[in-house]
Formats: structure tokens, C-alpha cells, sequence
């Protein structure tokens, strides 16, 4: 006869933080996707400080790395966001929790 799987229900509570951080990584990131859309394309270049049109390509840099970087942590992010880990303090065994 099969071993029955435990099914863990995920409380509420749990659910509406990662839906939450969801939504606030959702718009960070398409804020720097469309940030760097302006600098790829050039797109208002005329209002651009004189400083920022020669530094271009390194705000293409830091905006697709962080865009990229966040979209592949995301996952990690939720989780720990929705169920963190205890930090064992002065006097715990962190092998045991207690």
C-alpha cells in the first residue's frame, strides 16, 4: 500500500505576503525594464543632462543587470519572504531549534 503524502495547508497569512511582495517585485521590475527602455532607445534624450547622454551605457549596464538579477531571485524572494527562517540566538542549537 503507498505511503500517503502529507499535504500542508498554507495559511492565509502566508499567502497574502507573497502575493504582496508579488506585486512590489512585479512593479520594480518593470519600473527598471522601462527605465532601461528609455535609455536604450533614447527616448526623451533631448531633456537629458549633458552628463547622463555620455554615460549612457553604463545606466544600460546597472539597470539590465539589476532587472535580470531580481528577475532570477524572484522566486527565492518570495519564499523567504513568506516563510523566514528562524535565527537561532545565544544558547540554541541550530540543529535542534531549541
Amino acid at each position: 500500500m503507498p505511503r500517503k503524502r502529507k499535504h500542508f495547508k498554507i495559511s492565509d497569512k502566508k499567502k497574502y505576503i507573497a502575493h504582496i511582495t508579488k506585486k512590489r517585485l512585479a512593479i520594480l521590475i518593470i519600473s527598471l525594464l522601462t527605465a532601461l527602455a528609455f535609455f536604450i532607445f533614447k527616448l526623451g534624450e533631448g531633456y537629458w543632462p549633458e552628463w547622463m547622454i555620455y554615460e549612457r551605457g553604463v545606466f544600460i549596464t546597472i539597470l539590465g543587470a539589476s532587472s535580470l538579477f531580481l528577475i532570477l531571485m524572484s522566486p527565492i524572494i518570495v519564499a523567504t519572504e513568506s516563510d523566514p527562517r528562524p535565527l537561532s540566538g545565544p544558547g540554541k542549537d541550530p540543529r535542534t531549534g531549541l
